[in-house]
């Protein structure tokens, strides 16, 4: 099943009859939103449709990253999970991004 079905026009015209004065639960099944969504919305200010969390880095910090470990698999080194939570954790010490790493272990965690 897909998730957020619905559109920002969808999300804005049922928040301006909610606050015309109607229920949630009955423009939510109307508008086809879920409920929880609708009221999360409206509490919220925001209308448009967002899955997942924000990303930490920057699509040029992803490609640099990527090349890193690519390089490193190219001269021969091979990528285990431990070398790869290492060069992550090195990549933010780098580029000075703020993380939850442990810095004793000096390594990223399992996610």
């Amino acid at each position: 099943m897909w998730r957020a079905q619905w559109t920002s026009e969808q999300m804005n015209a049922a928040i301006s009859a909610l606050y015309s004065g109607r229920f949630v639960k009955g423009l939510a099944s109307e508008f086809g939103i879920p409920r929880r969504t609708l009221c999360n919305h409206v509490v919220s200010g925001r209308t448009e449709r967002k899955s997942g969390q924000s990303p930490v880095l920057t699509i040029e910090q992803e490609i640099d990253l990527s090349r890193r470990l690519f390089r490193l698999a190219n001269v021969g080194m091979p990528i285990t999970g431990n070398v790869l939570k290492r060069s992550v954790y090195s990549f933010y010490k780098e580029n000075i991004i703020i993380n939850p790493f442990n810095p004793l272990k000096r390594k990223a965690g399992r996610r």
